[in-house]
């Protein structure tokens, strides 16, 4: 109605002037540039924008009609745009669950703002653009998903590990919001990533790195949301074993070795066990050589060898050889004699003997030897294997007097048996051969 030409006429004592105006009136309905409908799936506790806007002229006036309004770090936006701004508003619709109302803030911009989405924020909400010409809408549904964590595979497993090596502790869980993985030492204490020992892969894979022996015990894994949360317990084991020396186990050995004057004299110590057992040399007078050691006469090898380049007379005694790690300590007692005399080996039983083997009766090979020095004795078992003075395999143990000493023995440790007797001035060799009493028998059948 009030589109056509207007005019302007002034006018005084001298005259007139006139200017003509056309006014035409431009309406566009409003338009709300998204989707007129749309599904939204929020996890529960997150923080969302909806956006409504709309373009027009004149501006449109916005509405926000929410059916099921509750609580839950949810923004509802509602925007116009012209000029000048267009005035918003926000319509609501509430309907309360018992007598329990809902709080909001609704800001000068059209912001519809709750506290924390949670399930009582599903629902269906509409905005609305309007203006003299016409009406726009726009309808979002909203649904709100919150799954409890549930970890994979939480079977509470034992991991054995060998100390000083790295161990991968696995937790994976689902749910929604994704949960969040926390890790526990066996201390109750809140591992964090990225130190030198621990390390959590985004996948919730603990990493724990040269495992010692207080690393063992329960490891809890804790996956956590906001719907709840799930818990996993892995516990590890440290492996160690105690330190051996020349393949024998046990608190304290002992063995009688001899050298001659001014000769080299070799000592073994050889040392297994986890972890790499620290070896050392105790020398009479308290005298500590750690390995490796390298002095003008003594040297102690990297294996545990004790090297004596020039043996004097001083140098006999006690010596002890002792080696330790996480899973104890064991010594090797060595008695030194040094002569400076050379008496090759002699046999102090017959070069050879026969001897009647009863299934299940412990059997006792001896095998005496003099010598100057004193010659160090092996027994050669029946596969070939040597077994040194003081050593013990299976049921075969060397006593330090040269006695061999077989335990339970079945019919197939039937054979013959070499005891060998070395010195710097030569080797003598006795045999002993076991003779199984039912094949004699037999055979005179």
């Amino acid at each position: 109605m009030y589109r056509g030409i207007y005019k302007c006429i002034a006018s005084n004592a001298a005259g007139a002037d006139t200017i003509s105006v056309r006014l035409t009136i431009a309406a566009l309905p409003p338009i709300i540039q998204q989707p007129r409908h749309e599904n939204v799936t929020l996890p529960e506790g997150s923080t969302t924008y909806l956006n409504c806007t709309a373009r027009g002229a004149p501006p449109p006036s916005i509405e926000s009609d929410k059916k099921v309004m509750y609580g839950g770090n949810l923004k509802v936006d509602c925007v116009a745009s012209g000029l000048p701004d267009p005035k918003i508003h926000v319509m609501k619709s509430e309907r309360n669950v018992g007598s329990r109302s809902r709080r909001y803030v609704v800001f000068d911009n059209g912001t519809l703002f709750f506290n924390e989405v949670g399930m009582r924020e599903e629902g269906h909400y509409t905005c609305y653009a309007e203006n003299q010409v016409g009406k726009d809408e726009m309808k979002v549904h909203v649904k709100v998903v919150a799954d409890v964590p549930v970890i994979a595979n939480k079977t509470n497993d034992v991991i054995r590990v060998l100390y000083g090596e790295s161990i991968s502790l696995q937790c994976s869980a689902k749910g929604e919001p994704t949960p969040l993985i926390l890790w526990f030492s066996p201390t109750n204490r809140a591992i964090t990533s990225g130190s030198d020992k621990y390390f959590i892969h985004d996948n919730g894979t603990l990493v724990i790195q040269k495992v010692q022996r207080f690393d063992g015990g329960n490891y809890i894994c804790l996956a956590r949301n906001s719907a709840g949360q799930d818990r996993k317990v892995t516990r590890v084991e440290i492996l160690v074993s105690p330190p051996a020396i020349n393949g024998l186990i046990g608190t304290t050995n002992s063995m009688r070795v001899s050298s001659v004057g001014d000769q080299r004299k070799l000592i073994d110590c050889e040392t297994t066990g986890t972890p790499v057992p620290r070896v050392m040399w105790v020398l009479p007078e308290n005298v500590v050589l750690p390995a490796p050691y390298y002095g003008s006469r003594l040297t102690v090898h990297r294996n545990g060898t004790l090297d004596i380049r020039s043996v004097r007379m001083t140098d006999a005694g006690q010596l002890a050889c002792v080696a330790r790690n996480e899973g104890g300590e064991t010594r090797l007692v060595v008695q030194l004699g040094v002569t400076d005399i050379l008496e090759k080996p002699k046999l102090k039983s017959p070069k050879m003997e026969s001897l009647l083997l009863t299934v299940g009766r412990t059997i006792n090979l001896n095998c005496s030897i003099d010598g100057s020095p004193t010659p160090q004795l092996t027994w050669i078992l029946l596969n070939g294997s040597p077994l040194q003075s003081g050593a013990q395999f299976s049921k075969f143990l060397h006593k330090s007097d040269g006695t061999l000493v077989i335990s339970n023995p079945a019919l197939s440790e039937a054979g013959t048996y070499r005891c060998l007797g070395r010195n710097a001035a030569g080797m003598v060799e006795r045999t002993v051969t076991l003779i199984d009493l039912f094949y004699i028998l037999l055979k005179g059948a």
